[in-house]
């Protein structure tokens, strides 16, 4: 039995030679135990070299050693009774930790870990863009977002700078960036023309910064041609409604049609170009899925019941579930008491009435998804606070499969905050259901409480009714979408890319996918059917850093947009990104192999357990007992002849 005593030597580091040592003398005899050190590959080491070694290693690899030291010692015939880690636990190399703890544990071969070092303060400015890609319409102006994070430089006055692709700067901003925060920057942007536009931030790079590869961050604006096209459906029209409307039909990018019940017997509907309307005594909607296709989002208000039969129902979840469509409810509660048929396509279980009034405070999951914190003030915004009220809630008794609450509404009640989810959204099939529980947002742009309550109101509806469709799987006018497994990735790592077609029938060849940096295709995949009607899969590598979009091929050419996601291939980390220990990471590595963190005042009686407890046998004293003249032997073999006498007289060989 041998024990193992692995040393990493890794560069920007000096050895702890004295423990070493003293692991080494511990040992019952200088073959109980073997030394070597590491750093990309493990070697055999001499006590007596390890001074003569420099930490010159291009990277460690704790995981490739441990497992080289199991695989030795089962070639040469010998069993490990354990292992001693003396590092500071930074795994470089993109290994499986648990893959050397289940060995390890399987040979019954506990590893002990000595830690060595500790935290180590590194200065580095860092730059990251708030979103890798963005969708805006022609003409309209958005506003672009980069994070500036400040890590051990102390307070400075960075600036960060805005450049289009060909690198001509477009505008610079100066900061005032505290020690260890963080900070946004906005650029608003304004595209003129449809298509795809690339541009990065820049800060220049800081004394005493660590490496400056994330003083860059790169990302795009997919402009689109087409409009948006809302169907808004209101049973009983009131203020809210008609301030939704109106703002909506003076966006150019939007096509709005509107139907409303008027009476009993009387529905009314208007299109963008007012002087088209049209009167009926019947609930006017579409009447197939191909004039549902028609639009991209369905705004519901009050009244829902008097518009949806279970025919009219089935389009719709169709319309949502399959075409990608979304749908909002914008007035809470769409229906009173109870509509079956229309529960399965809402983000909430509604509860009672709430009669008390709400502030309006965005969540996280809001900031996160991309609705706040950009074109809308972030969930911290003081503007949040002083906006009138909202009222006529409902309580929620359940938050349905895949919802998520992006905004809620505050209130105190016996000193404490209670809140209550006034924006749900959720993903249903290809599309999404947003429902606002609340009522009373006329009033910010009706009666502003302060100087930018109105325009608070008319960016939160064309921020959301754009982020709701371009938050679905399809964009506007666009029959195709690609999804990717994962958005950032290390060279040669594979990624799932999922290409779907919205409706229609399959088309006779898989499509293609085009992969694009700088605006030149370097690579061209073909697809795969998944099983699923109208969806296909490939399998993407790239061997070099940087930032790609992939596109399905042959697709946008009608002057709708071609679909397209971003991905980021960045480099693997190596020895000078940060020189802090990992002691995490021995931790778990010694508990998962049955093993257990020690200190050097531990090797004694730890070399002790590894030696093996010795049974001697006295010779002199051994009892014989024979079992060949035993009565159960005698009747075996009796029967052994007797079977063979058998099988041979049966084959005639007797």
């Amino acid at each position: 039995p041998q024990t193992a005593i692995p040393v990493t030597v890794r560069p920007m580091r000096r050895l702890r030679i004295a423990r070493h040592s003293a692991a080494m003398s511990l040992a019952a005899s200088p073959d109980d135990a073997s030394l070597f050190t590491f750093a990309q590959q493990a070697q055999d080491t001499n006590i007596a070299d390890i001074r003569k070694i420099t930490p010159d290693g291009p990277t460690t690899d704790i995981v490739k050693a441990g497992k080289w030291a199991l695989s030795r010692s089962r070639a040469r015939g010998s069993r490990l009774m354990g292992m001693i880690l003396i590092s500071d636990g930074k795994q470089i190399e993109q290994s499986d930790q648990n893959d050397l703890a289940i060995r390890a544990r399987s040979q019954e071969a506990p590893i002990y870990v000595i830690p060595l070092g500790g935290k180590i303060a590194s200065k580095d400015l860092a730059l990251s863009a708030g979103r890798s890609q963005y969708i805006a319409f022609a003409g309209q102006t958005l506003r672009a977002t980069a994070i500036l994070r400040n890590r051990g430089l102390g307070n400075i006055t960075p600036t960060v700078s805005l450049r289009d692709a060909s690198g001509s700067l477009l505008e610079t901003q100066k900061l005032s960036l505290q020690n260890n925060a963080a900070v946004p920057v906005h650029f608003a942007i304004t595209p003129k023309t449809s298509g795809y536009y690339e541009y990065e931030f820049f800060t220049p790079p800081w004394k005493d910064e660590a490496g400056t590869d994330n003083n860059v961050a790169r990302f795009g604006i997919a402009v689109l041609e087409c409009k948006m096209r809302v169907l808004m459906v209101e049973g009983t029209p009131y203020w809210d409604s008609k301030f939704v409307t109106q703002l909506l039909r003076k966006q150019p990018h939007m096509e709005v049609t509107s139907t409303y019940r008027i009476s009993a017997t009387r529905f009314y509907k208007v299109e963008t170009d007012a002087s088209r309307t049209l009167g009926s005594s019947e609930a006017i909607f579409p009447k197939n899925a191909e004039e549902m296709a028609g639009y991209d989002m369905v705004l519901f208000g009050k009244g829902a019941d008097y518009f949806l039969t279970p025919e009219r129902f089935a389009l719709l979840r169709k319309f949502v579930r399959d075409q990608g469509g979304c749908i909002l409810y914008m007035r809470g509660k769409p229906y009173s008491g109870s509509f079956p048929i229309l529960e399965s396509l809402e983000p909430i279980s509604w509860g009672d009435p709430f009669a008390g009034k709400l502030r309006f405070k965005p969540t996280q999951a809001g900031e996160d998804t991309g609705l706040f914190g950009e074109v809308l003030p972030g969930k911290d915004d003081p503007i949040w606070t002083t906006l009138p009220t909202l009222q006529h809630a409902h309580r929620c008794t359940a938050l349905k499969s895949f919802a998520q609450v992006l905004v809620e509404g505050t209130f105190r009640s016996a000193g404490r905050e209670i809140s209550v989810p006034v924006v749900i959204s959720r993903r249903y099939g290809k599309g999404l259901l947003i429902t606002i529980n609340a009522e009373g947002l006329w009033q910010w742009d009706f009666f502003p409480s302060l100087a930018g309550s109105s325009d608070t109101y008319k960016g939160l509806w064309t921020q959301m009714i754009q982020w709701a469709a371009t938050y679905s799987e399809f964009l506007p006018g666009s029959e195709h979408s690609i999804k990717l497994g994962s958005s950032t990735i290390y060279p040669d790592t594979p990624v799932r890319a999922r290409v779907t077609r919205r409706a229609g029938e399959s088309p006779s060849a898989p499509p293609s996918i085009e992969i694009l940096k700088d605006k030149t295709v370097i690579q061209t995949v073909s697809t795969s059917a998944t099983g699923v009607d109208r969806q296909w899969d490939a399998v993407l590598s790239l061997d070099t850093p940087g930032t790609y979009r992939v596109c399905v091929k042959d697709v946008g050419d009608d002057g709708t947009a071609q679909p397209c996601a971003v991905l980021r291939v960045i480099r693997f980390p190596t020895e000078t990104d940060d020189f802090s220990a990992d002691h995490t990471f021995l931790a778990r590595l010694a508990v998962e192999s049955g093993g257990a963190v020690v200190t050097p005042a531990d090797l004694k009686k730890l070399t002790e357990s590894f030696i093996p407890e010795k049974e001697t046998v006295d010779i002199n004293k051994a009892v014989w007992v024979p079992r060949w003249d035993s009565w159960w032997v005698l009747s075996i073999m009796l029967l052994c002849f007797a079977a063979e006498w058998f099988m041979r007289r049966r084959n005639g060989l007797m």
